[in-house]
């Protein structure tokens, strides 16, 4: 962490946090609610604005977590640990999903358990790194500043 200004960084951290969701409530709410009018956009064939619009009703109500994950990753490999989000992410973003999508097809082939999967994703990596940014940096952090 540039400068060794640890709650600068957290401080920082917590407001990107924040005006994440801001962005998100502004964005993602109008789109879930217009969803076939922002579809059209790009098609006018019923069928494709269909899944469009399922698309996007899966994938929006989650989506912050996405935002989670990457402000996250990007926090720990700020404090030097970019091995960590590397391997978080791969494990997340393409094994976990993956697993799961070979086990959701086994059961149903249906486009909405693939629109799943991106959720599923989402959620285990920022679990993953949520984790880690907590317990191996944030904590010890504050462990040691009770000490001084």
């Amino acid at each position: 962490v540039g400068a060794g200004k640890y709650e600068r960084a957290f401080k920082g951290i917590r407001y990107v946090i924040y005006i994440n969701l801001v962005v998100y409530v502004c964005l993602a709410v109008p789109l879930y609610f217009l969803a076939p009018q922002a579809a059209s956009l790009f098609t006018s064939s019923p069928e494709a604005i269909s899944y469009a619009v399922t698309m996007m009703h899966t994938l929006l109500p989650l989506y912050f977590l996405q935002s989670f994950h990457q402000v996250l990753s990007n926090s720990v490999r700020g404090f030097g640990k970019s091995a960590v989000t590397m391997i978080t992410t791969i494990t997340s973003l393409i094994f976990i999903r993956q697993l799961y999508l070979a086990i959701a097809m086994h059961i149903n082939h249906d486009i909405r358990l693939v629109f799943i999967s991106w959720p599923v994703g989402w959620t285990c990596s920022t679990l993953l790194a949520f984790s880690y940014y907590y317990f191996a940096i944030k904590r010890p952090y504050l462990n040691q500043q009770k000490q001084i």
